[in-house]
């Protein structure tokens, strides 16, 4: 797990096509996570040009991650049956007219529109990703592809707050998701270049009897639970904390450059984990690293000030080079037979739950409330930290039937 050069970390050729998909992967990882946080360092720049509250610009947001995580199980579906690589070329491409029409928005609801479009198209990305590597890596290798494809994504969320605090300061809104719209255009135009791993005769066809297989394994029910407060507890401290930074006096752009501490902390994060992976169980990575989430945003909700800005984004930030690289690895190993669906209901309750703690959010914003977000979303970390250790803890010793 750790962060090397894919072609090292797959122990391939530089030339291998698994290593040269890997890298695609990456960059449509990155341009999709990119895209989903461009818009919450600048949501207090749209209220303001098109004269809206808050709420309704955070329902702008919400829309986009409700649709990006209610789509992932179509998705699923439709790379079972078509293939992945076909999705992704599909998705991709026309998320760039969904990204361009958001661009030239006359108005917010057209905003809202666009946003919840491109969304549930980009939102194919990741799991299609997912899938994609589960199905061509080996077992010794897949753990790394993930990883690599993780990373990404962090990289996405913390390049877009930052970046797009800084061009929406300086030149506009509509400009930070231009550049959200050239990212988007570069992952379609080499997604083309992508092949199936395994040939369409091998794929399943019923969608009805995989998710009928995969709710009724008990593990797979309790690790949907699991990754839906936990993307209700990260994505929503992220999601406004550079709101929050905002209100305290700080400019967009030092308020957004705070997340830049959450990409750098996955990293450094994910180097420790993948060399200690091998003599630690992944129940105390998680439990460890959901704590860790929990602390940093009760930090950020009961002082509120850069420091702990810095602090909770660098918390968060092991707390998904930890919980949600375990969680994410322990998606493909409970029901490997039915994966494309699994996956895909695991990045939907991921996203349902940040979309549902965004609307939260953005409703106490409204109140003067915001500090009583950051501390739902400690609370839900905590679940995570306890009930995900016992749960995986019980998995790991084979205590209890699925």
């Amino acid at each position: 797990m750790t962060q090397e050069d894919p072609d090292d970390m797959l122990g391939a050729e530089p030339d291998d096509p698994y290593v040269r998909a890997l890298r695609i992967l990456r960059l449509g990882n990155f341009a999709s996570v990119y895209d989903r946080y461009t818009m919450p360092a600048m949501m207090l720049a749209i209220a303001t040009d098109f004269d809206a509250s808050m709420a309704q610009v955070s329902f702008a947001v919400s829309a986009y991650f409700l649709a990006y995580g209610l789509m992932q199980p179509l998705w699923g579906v439709a790379s079972s049956r078509y293939g992945p690589a076909h999705v992704l070329r599909f998705c991709a491409t026309a998320g760039v007219v969904a990204t361009l029409l958001a661009v030239l928005s006359p108005s917010l609801g057209a905003l809202v529109a666009s946003r919840a479009v491109g969304g549930g198209l980009l939102s194919a990305l990741v799991p299609a990703s997912l899938i994609y590597t589960g199905s061509a890596l080996p077992d010794a290798s897949r753990q790394r592809g993930l990883t690599a494809l993780m990373t990404a994504n962090a990289l996405g969320t913390t390049t877009a707050t930052a970046a797009s605090g800084v061009v929406g300061t300086l030149m506009g809104w509509r400009w930070a998701l231009v550049v959200s719209l050239l990212l988007v255009l570069a992952a379609a135009t080499m997604m083309y270049r992508l092949r199936d791993p395994s040939p369409a005769a091998a794929r399943r066809a019923s969608a009805v009897v995989s998710l009928a297989r995969t709710l009724r394994c008990r593990y797979a029910l309790v690790l949907l639970a699991l990754v839906f407060a936990e993307g209700a507890g990260v994505h929503g401290c992220l999601t406004f904390l550079p709101t929050a930074l905002e209100f305290t006096g700080l400019s967009m752009v030092v308020s957004s450059a705070s997340i830049m501490f959450f990409g750098l902390a996955v990293v450094v994060t994910a180097t420790v984990v993948g060399r200690l992976s091998t003599r630690t169980p992944a129940s105390v990575f998680l439990a460890v690293g959901a704590a860790a989430g929990a602390c940093g945003a009760a930090v950020i909700g009961l002082l509120g000030s850069l420091l702990a800005g810095v602090i909770a984004a660098g918390l968060l930030g092991l707390t998904w080079g930890m919980s949600h690289s375990s969680l994410q690895t322990w998606a493909t190993q409970v029901l490997p037979a039915e994966r494309a669906m699994f996956v895909a209901l695991f990045a939907t309750c991921l996203f349902a739950g940040n979309a549902a703690s965004t609307a939260t959010g953005g409703a106490l914003v409204s109140r003067g409330l915001l500090g009583l977000q950051f501390l739902f979303c400690s609370a839900m970390l905590a679940v995570v930290a306890v009930v995900g250790f016992f749960v995986r803890r019980a998995w790991e010793r084979g205590l209890l039937s699925s």
